[in-house]
């Protein structure tokens, strides 16, 4: 297998690993600030988080590659 398609496999896995980490850790932060204001702010809090999560990933991934 050439060096170059391990490399682009490699650089791959790490974009979406990237962007699922992205979207977790933003849900996970918006759940325990919406938390922090409710009941009905943790569901609120998850949403907006795992939005802004995508939003974050999509930028840096587009960002690093040149977009």
């Amino acid at each position: 297998m050439p060096k170059d398609s391990i490399a682009q496999a490699v650089k791959m896995i790490s974009v979406g690993t990237e962007l699922a980490f992205s979207v977790i850790a933003g849900g996970f932060i918006g759940y325990f600030i919406g938390k922090r204001f409710g009941v009905v702010g943790g569901a609120i809090g998850l949403s907006v988080g795992m939005f802004l999560g995508f939003i974050s990933g999509i930028y840096h991934i587009t960002k690093r590659f040149g977009g």
